[in-house]
């Protein structure tokens, strides 16, 4: 869910709101992220997360 709604603020010109990548970098590999605070929540080490960030990054 967050990779397309990352992609779509991209493709509007709003990147700079899609922040999961600061989001991974302060918090780690996270299973979801407070949508309010940014604080990592759930499980840790979740490899879709982890998926997701390199893609994001690339």
């Amino acid at each position: 869910m967050n990779y397309l709604l990352a992609q779509g603020l991209r493709r509007h010109g709003l990147g700079k709101e899609a922040h999961l990548l600061e989001l991974v970098e302060r918090q780690g590999f996270r299973e979801y992220y407070d949508p309010l605070t940014g604080k990592g929540l759930g499980g840790r080490g979740f490899s879709w997360t982890a998926a997701l960030y390199l893609a994001l990054k690339a």
